[in-house]
């Protein structure tokens, strides 16, 4: 979240749970693109493995599966009527039909399971879709089963920590995709993770027998008339490790898989016989792959070289105009360097974009705290000494490290008594700037994220009453600019009207507020990926077509509308000049001069550019043509306003 800064250094304890509420606040907003980021490298993230990895992970899920499935305790005890574990739980155990439902997603939590504790061992941030899979099957799987202690502590503590996990791997990860592992814990951090894991081992000692006779009515663990028994005790030591482990690994500590090696061996010491509660084989080849793996892990992770924030507070001065891939590489550095990365965006009033940039970059580099500088006119840019105390002013504080990627580094970071650290000065690793943005948009396209893209991109709205040639007209558009790799936005009503036995009838307020939110996401997604976006029409024609089917224009189409994303170009597609074409669907009548009149109003409201066409088809075409390429022209030209005025 973006603040405007007046430089104050305020310490009160209101200041502080202010700063508290905002930094909350900006996980929240962080949890769905790192949600999304984990998704996607989970291809990514399984193609590197090697040869020897992707037999391991093969051999590891597959085992999973079929221990979820096979009960190899038959083979072992002559008083069980099958080999699958679902017959044995149904004719053996008695178990109701809905716990017997929810353990068929055995399979899907053990397999999941087994490729989350895999790539985790390799750092992978994939580990963490893998792992939020798991919890929510493995649970359902827990509470079916009775054990409570495995149930509450997915669903209430393991859970939420997936996403805590993600976000806090996301922006750690070197350029191979990699977690870079945090130092070694000192003598505080592990009296702290011992300390935090015997509350929970207290906790859990009284509270799961508790929840687990509240929701499935007894506690698998406990001995006669109640009495604690040992695997009752280990039973609340592994949840407790299990508990530090995922602190641990949250914070990248290699020392996470002590913990996890300690979770593995209660599991089996508590299933082989010996903690007295009897042999299940499938759990003890199951947790025997887990200890396999943890070991590895560990080996892994202590292997692996320490790479961690280095200064407790850095700062990076620009104008970010606009911000692109390679003020993103910059500012990731500097989180990825810095316990608490500061951006701030220079902005003047005649800049356009303007104070657009604060959230693009606070969107696109959720690590980083982006705030905005109003700069004053007569602020010489030149001057290293002024910039140094006004960045002071801001901060509050002297940082401890200065990032660029420019010349001005050197003296400014000498004028803030900060360490200069210069982040691809020769352009090597992403070779663009902001100049070469705003010159051509379109040829560094490919260098702008998709929230700056839409920006930039060239809206095209063809409007007009049904039969005016829109969608023949749009086709042709996208043929003539193909260059410009243009996106077509069709008309998405016609999709809706298709689906009702008579298009004239049946109309709810429902299905306009489908078109008109349909219509306008495809709209702005499409301004995400193309430089050139060519709609065949937008709500305010929605808004239009509801008054015409149904008498009036309700207000929710009405405020759908007055924010539909304003074009660079209205294409009118007037009545006059060409013939009405039935097409089987459409009338004829008064209602479409009406109509014509009424978009008319609308487009003129916008206060857009737009081109009346007139004549037959072809000229009708050739003035299309000859617009669009006008609107193509001043968006490369450096001197023009440049982007769209949309308002959602």
């Amino acid at each position: 979240m973006a603040d405007h800064v007046e430089g104050s250094n305020a310490t009160s304890m209101k200041d502080r749970i202010s700063k508290g509420v905002l930094t909350l606040l900006k996980f929240f907003r962080s949890i769905p693109s790192a949600f999304i980021a984990s998704f996607r490298a989970i291809p990514a993230d399984l193609i590197v493995l090697n040869l020897y990895q992707r037999i391991f992970v093969t051999i590891f899920g597959i085992v999973m599966v079929v221990f979820s499935i096979v009960d190899f305790s038959y083979f072992l005890n002559d008083s069980l009527p099958s080999p699958i574990k679902w017959i044995n739980d149904r004719d053996v155990w008695e178990m109701e039909t809905w716990r017997l439902v929810l353990m068929t997603f055995s399979g899907i939590s053990s397999f999941s399971g087994a490729v989350c504790v895999f790539l985790a061992a390799l750092g992978r941030h994939s580990a963490w879709s893998w792992g939020f899979i798991n919890t929510v099957f493995y649970g359902m799987f827990a509470f079916a089963y009775g054990y409570a202690g495995d149930a509450q502590l997915y669903y209430f503590y393991f859970l939420p920590l997936q996403f805590v996990g993600m976000v806090a791997w996301e922006k750690r990860l070197d350029e191979e995709g990699t977690a870079f592992r945090s130092p070694n814990m000192s003598f505080k951090n592990w009296l702290f993770a011992l300390v935090v894991s015997g509350v929970v081992f207290v906790i859990f000692f009284y509270e799961i027998p508790a929840f687990s006779k509240a929701f499935v009515g007894y506690y698998i663990f406990e001995g006669a008339d109640g009495k604690v028994t040992t695997p009752w005790v280990l039973d609340a030591l592994s949840n407790a490790f299990n508990a530090g482990g995922q602190i641990l690994m949250i914070q990248r500590q290699w020392e996470q898989w002590l913990f996890w090696i300690a979770v593995n061996v209660i599991q089996l010491a508590m299933f082989s016989g010996v903690a007295g509660f009897g042999v299940d084989f499938n759990i003890l080849c199951m947790f025997s792959f887990f200890l396999m793996n943890s070991l590895y892990g560990l080996l892994s992770w202590y292997r692996r070289p320490v790479k961690h924030a280095i200064y407790d507070l850095g700062v990076v001065v620009g104008k970010f105009y606009p911000p692109h891939k390679g003020h993103e590489y910059l500012v990731n550095e500097g989180i990825r360097q810095c316990k608490r990365f500061v951006v701030i965006v220079c902005v003047r009033p005649e800049e356009k974009p303007n104070k657009e940039r604060v959230e693009w970059l606070q969107q696109n580099c959720p690590g980083a705290e982006v705030v905005v500088f109003d700069q004053p006119d007569g602020m010489d840019p030149d001057d290293s000494v002024l910039w140094a105390n006004t960045t002071l002013k801001i901060l509050g504080q002297k940082p401890d490290a200065s990032f660029s990627s420019e010349s001005y580094g050197e003296p400014f970071s000498k004028a803030l008594g900060s360490i200069d650290v210069r982040v691809d000065q020769a352009r090597a690793k992403v070779s663009i700037s902001g100049t070469a943005v705003r010159n051509n948009p379109f040829e560094n396209w490919d260098y702008l994220s998709p929230n700056v893209r839409q920006y930039y991109s060239n809206l095209i709205v063809l409007v007009g009453a049904e039969s005016t040639g829109k969608t023949t007209l749009s086709n042709s558009l996208v043929k003539h600019f193909e260059k410009y790799s243009p996106q077509l936005v069709e008309e998405h009503g016609r999709v809706v009207s298709e689906r009702k036995k008579d298009p004239y009838q049946d109309w709810s307020n429902d299905d306009f507020m489908e078109i008109a939110k349909v219509q306008t996401a495809n709209e702005m997604e499409a301004m995400k990926q193309s430089y050139l976006v060519i709609s065949d029409t937008d709500t305010r024609a929605t808004a239009e077509w509801q008054e015409y089917l149904m008498g009036e224009t309700s207000a929710d189409i009405e405020e759908l509308a007055s924010k539909s994303p304003v074009p660079d170009l209205f294409l009118f597609c007037p009545i006059e000049g060409v013939p009405f074409i039935q097409d089987g669907t459409r009338k004829d009548g008064e209602h479409r001069s009406r109509m014509e009149q009424q978009l008319k109003e609308r487009c003129i409201k916008t206060g857009a550019k737009i081109i009346y066409l007139s004549g037959n088809w072809d000229e009708r075409k050739e003035v299309a043509i000859e617009a669009v390429t006008g609107i193509l022209s001043d968006s490369n030209n450096p001197n023009s306003p440049l982007g769209n005025s949309y308002n959602v």
